[in-house]
């Protein structure tokens, strides 16, 4: 998808540097794509230190992302 946005020309050209592309497209997608990501990762551990992955085991254990290798929080 094609898009008209304004970046100030020192931040392209030190995205140009930092991404390594010749080319502001490409470079700009990968900064774009990389945010996204990071994003939904930061969401997903806020999501996994609030609990909302955690559970319970029919032995009364924890399971889950916030339990260590013997099943306690």
């Amino acid at each position: 998808m094609r898009i008209t946005v304004d970046i100030e020309e020192s931040t392209l050209t030190e995205l140009l540097e930092l991404t390594g592309k010749r080319k502001m497209s490409p470079a700009v997608a990968e900064a774009v794509e990389g945010y996204v990501r990071r994003l939904k990762a930061s969401r997903f551990g806020k999501q996994i230190v609030s609990g909302a992955y955690d559970s319970e085991s029919s032995d009364g254990t924890h399971t889950g992302a916030l339990s260590d290798a013997s099943g306690r929080k």
